[in-house]
């Protein structure tokens, strides 16, 4: 590290799902904590769509026909957040990630006052671009503001923080839908990190790598270089996982977008009873790398990921899951061949 470690940051007591804290300098628990918080906000505008589809259908009259293509519009706005990512490689993170705050916000904002399901979907779409950019680009930062041996762990950090995002979606559901807010009302919500876009900029620092980047020239390499060397060092390994997280995402989108709506239309579930469900599961997700990793089967960071040596933990969790239905084999699928193919099918040099 290039500065002294830093007592750990007050905002951390109210992350108490975060164990373990590694010593980190002023600067990268400034980073991790803002950029966590962007990512909070990231995803409590991505639960609302879900959370509250059958209150939007009947407000905006999307016939059930309608629901899996107009949800399927919205998920296609992550393609395009692609460029992003690609624009941040040329003109730094700070930059892109600060846009795809204001982005996601203000598309957010203008969902809480669409006239129709045309002009709400395309609010959606937008705003799908910026919030799954801003995720590709929270972990580019934390990866490269944090130190090889902790990244694993910082990043870690940021998607448990993330999720909170969703706990905070279902928490106001219920209580918007008692004191009879609309469905509009949350989504208006989704404009408070507007008002922290000039805290922000005043804080947020470039990342170390990229301003060294910039200074040696290496900003300005063709833009889809790193991808393109990549797929030609590991062909076989980029392939399977790209296709196993696809299959697996796939899954996971459709059971995201359209489980709270079956709960609600073909089990009658309230708003609050919708909220528990989630809000329990979530904490229960939250700690699942806690509960079925102990320090003891965790592999070293050497490089910028963690992960297990042993998997009794998770074979034992895969099997009971499939036993009653919950599990498909795409959830052991991600398990049993995504972790192993990143945590020793890589070079060494690609660790640092």
């Amino acid at each position: 590290m290039s500065e002294a470690a830093a007592p750990r940051p007050r905002w951390l007591r109210y992350a108490w799902f975060i164990r373990n804290p590694p010593p980190l300098t002023p600067r990268q628990w400034q980073v991790l904590g803002l950029v966590s918080v962007a990512a909070l906000f990231d995803q409590y505008d991505r639960a609302l769509f879900a959370l509250a589809l059958p209150r939007i259908q009947l407000s905006l009259g999307i016939g059930e026909a309608d629901v899996g293509w107009l949800g399927s519009i919205v998920r296609l706005g992550a393609l395009p957040a692609f460029f992003a990512t690609v624009a941040a490689d040329r003109i730094g993170r700070r930059r892109v990630l600060l846009a795809t705050i204001i982005g996601y916000t203000v598309c957010t904002a203008a969902t809480a006052v669409a006239p129709d399901a045309q002009t709400f979907v395309v609010f959606q779409f937008l705003a799908h671009i910026f919030t799954a950019a801003e995720s590709m680009l929270a972990v580019v930062v934390i990866a490269e503001e944090l130190d090889a041996s902790v990244r694993g762990w910082g990043i870690g950090a940021m998607f448990a923080i993330q999720s909170c995002g969703v706990g905070l979606a279902a928490l106001l559901f219920p209580l918007f839908d008692a004191l009879g807010l609309t469905w509009r009302a949350l989504f208006a919500v989704g404009v408070l990190p507007l008002a922290l876009v000039a805290y922000w900029r005043r804080v947020l620092p470039e990342t170390e790598r990229f301003t060294a980047a910039q200074a040696a020239g290496l900003t300005q390499t063709p833009a889809l270089a790193p991808i393109v060397a990549l797929a030609r060092a590991y062909p076989a390994r980029f392939a399977a996982v790209g296709a196993v997280a696809f299959i697996f995402s796939g899954g996971g989108a459709a059971a995201d977008f359209l489980g709270p709506k079956y709960l609600q239309d073909a089990h009658g579930w309230s708003p609050a009873e919708v909220a528990v469900l989630y809000v329990l599961g979530g904490a229960l997700a939250i700690d699942y790398a806690y509960l079925l990793n102990p320090p003891e089967f965790l592999i070293p960071q050497r490089g910028p990921s963690g992960g297990v040596d042993d998997f009794r933990f998770n074979a034992v969790i895969v099997e009971e899951f499939s036993k009653f239905g919950p599990a498909t084999p795409g959830v052991s699928l991600q398990n049993d061949i995504v972790g192993p193919y990143f945590a020793s099918g890589c070079a060494r040099r690609n660790s640092t």
